[in-house]
Formats: C-alpha cells, sequence, structure tokens
C-alpha cells in the first residue's frame, strides 16, 4: 500500500483545462490525509505550450496566478505573474504543464507541440531538483460543440481522442527529463460511456461536479499511485452513481492510460 504524502505542492503552467483540473485537488488530497497543500495554477485561457515557452524565455508577466492552500476551500489570485516567478516560488513537488489551441494550435496536430520539449527543458533548469515534471493530459470536448477543432472533424471526438492518445504515447512520453503524463482525459472518456447525462458545462470545460471531480481525481493518484476507491471526499452535487463512475473510471484510466474502458456500473 502506498504511502499518504506529508507535504503535496503542485503547480500547473497552464489554462482553464488546468483550472478544472485543478479545483477540487485540494479537497481531494486532504481527504486521502495530506496536512500540508499547495496548490498553483498559472492561467492564461487556451494558452499552447508554444506559448507558455515564449513566456518563460522572455519572463513575461502574463498569467493570472490562482493559489489554494487548502483553506476553507479558498483561492487567491495575483494577476501579472510570470511562469518563472512561480516556479521560484515554492520548493514544488510537481509541476504540470497543459496544452491549449488559443493561437491556432490544435491539440490533435504533432506539430504544434514542437516547443513542449523545450519548454519542459526550461522549466526543469529553474524548477526545484526533486519536483517532477508532468503533462496533463487534456479531454475532448462534446461532438456537438462549436470549438473550430471539433468542427474540423466533423464532430467526430472519438477520432479526436485516439489522436490525442496517440500522440501522447508516440511522441508526449518520449521527451527528454518530462516524468509524467496525466490519464485525464481517458479518465473522462471511460465516464462517458455510462449514463451519466454530460460532463460538460459548456460542452467542452468540465462540469462543476462530477466532471472536475474526475479529472482532479484522476490527476491525483496518477501523482501519488494511490488507489481513487480511498477517496472520502466527493463534489456536493454528485449523485451516488456518479461518485461510483467516477471511481470506476478514474480507475480503469489508471490500468488502460491510452484507450477507453466502458464502465460496467450499472
Amino acid at each position: 500500500m502506498n504511502k499518504v504524502p506529508e507535504s503535496l505542492k503542485i503547480l500547473f503552467i497552464g489554462n482553464s483545462f488546468s483550472v478544472d483540473t485543478a479545483q477540487h485537488l485540494p479537497e481531494i488530497a486532504r481527504s486521502y490525509g495530506v496536512k500540508n497543500i499547495h496548490i498553483g495554477v498559472l492561467y492564461i485561457g487556451g494558452c499552447s505550450t508554444r506559448l507558455h515557452y515564449k513566456n518563460i524565455k522572455e519572463q513575461a508577466k502574463k498569467y493570472d496566478y490562482y493559489e489554494s492552500f487548502c483553506q476553507n476551500g479558498e483561492w487567491s489570485c495575483t494577476p501579472e505573474t510570470s511562469s518563472n516567478e512561480a516556479v521560484l516560488s515554492d520548493d514544488w513537488d510537481y509541476i504540470a504543464l497543459q496544452h491549449g489551441t488559443i493561437d491556432g494550435s490544435k491539440n490533435t496536430d504533432i506539430q504544434y507541440y514542437d516547443k513542449l520539449a523545450p519548454l519542459v527543458a526550461e522549466v526543469r533548469a529553474i524548477a526545484p531538483e526533486k519536483a517532477k515534471i508532468v503533462f496533463n493530459m487534456h479531454w475532448v470536448g462534446e461532438p456537438w460543440h462549436t470549438h473550430p477543432e471539433i468542427l474540423s472533424f466533423g464532430g467526430d471526438t472519438n477520432k479526436m481522442y485516439e489522436i490525442i492518445t496517440n500522440i501522447a504515447q508516440t511522441h508526449i512520453a518520449k521527451i527528454p527529463l518530462l516524468d509524467i503524463i496525466t490519464p485525464v482525459g481517458t479518465a473522462i472518456q471511460n465516464a462517458r460511456t455510462s449514463k451519466i447525462k454530460t460532463l460538460n458545462r459548456d460542452g467542452y470545460h468540465l462540469s462543476l461536479g462530477a466532471g472536475r471531480f474526475i479529472a482532479a481525481l484522476a490527476f491525483f493518484v496518477s501523482l501519488t499511485a494511490l488507489s481513487p476507491k480511498n477517496v472520502l471526499w466527493f463534489a456536493e452535487d454528485m449523485d451516488e452513481y456518479e461518485k461510483k463512475i467516477a471511481i470506476e473510471s478514474v480507475e480503469n484510466a489508471l490500468q488502460t492510460p491510452y484507450a477507453v474502458t466502458k464502465t460496467k456500473v450499472n
């Protein structure tokens, strides 16, 4: 049985998908018994790894920096922060990178990940020695959403998922200095095989309850190797069926991170 860490410090260099993933992390970590928690999220809407790389090279103060120490579930925000400042601000255990599409990049085109390896190297150069560098694998939206990339696939989000996981396996996993790929996108896709009506609040971003909970739980257990079955906190609007699906979907994503596993819970 894996030991619950005494302390957990995670920094996201990300976008709105990072916000979705991180929102429930403090409560989930505390429910496992983690005592000292610091979650930081550097946010620019839709920010791609290309833009993250440009920003870290230029030490650009362009991020809103959200932080939580799990005090009453509150988050603070510091505007005009650079990724360099945030990386140097604490003795992080994990630093998670997130890809986005605001600059015309695509999640499903390998050419738009061309700055991911240099970004990892830049982060590694200034990060605490103990910090593990993480790529947070994103999810796909609903088929009807008007996001340009979804439209370009004619709403075939299953095909989009297959391409994203293929890129993760064949390209991202081979990047030097990158330690972990979290199967968050797979956990969400697994849960979509259930009777849950939707895991999104707008067809693209995750629902405030089950969607965000699944993302946070998948992320947390990917790093700690703790069992998703041992979680003791759930988003307040989740019903018993959603709780069971969440745990099963995350457990299956850990076992099979790059392919969908249909849920068995009725």
